[in-house]
């Protein structure tokens, strides 16, 4: 099993694929914005590069594009027990969406009637 960022999977493929905490405030980041607000001059004062919407869809793609086989999005219902949207790039992807109260654990079994 590895532990990898987004940015360390570059040009990595894996059989099973985890891509976790895709909400709204985690991936796209809360801090990202559109490439049209950003102030240029601004951000060379600083010497601090924004983070767009645009790179972290990048990203995005990077993340679900290493699975060979398998990939499972996960996203949290609440943080802190606040309700908590999961990322408007699960939509944009269009992917099959699994309700996880309707999954049966590791280790049980459903039964059929």
């Amino acid at each position: 099993m590895y532990f990898l960022t987004i940015h360390g999977s570059k040009g990595l493929a894996f059989e099973n694929v985890f891509v976790i905490g895709c909400y709204d405030g985690g991936l796209p980041s809360g801090h990202a914005v559109e490439l049209k607000d950003v102030d240029v001059q601004s951000c060379r004062e600083k010497a601090e590069p924004p983070t767009t919407l645009e790179e972290e869809r990048r990203l995005m793609y990077v993340a679900v594009t290493r699975a060979k086989q398998k990939l499972y999005i996960t996203y949290p219902k609440t943080i802190q027990d606040k309700p908590c949207g999961k990322s408007g790039f699960l939509k944009e992807l269009n992917l099959p969406i699994i309700d996880s109260d309707k999954v049966s654990p590791v280790g049980t079994a459903m039964a059929a009637f």
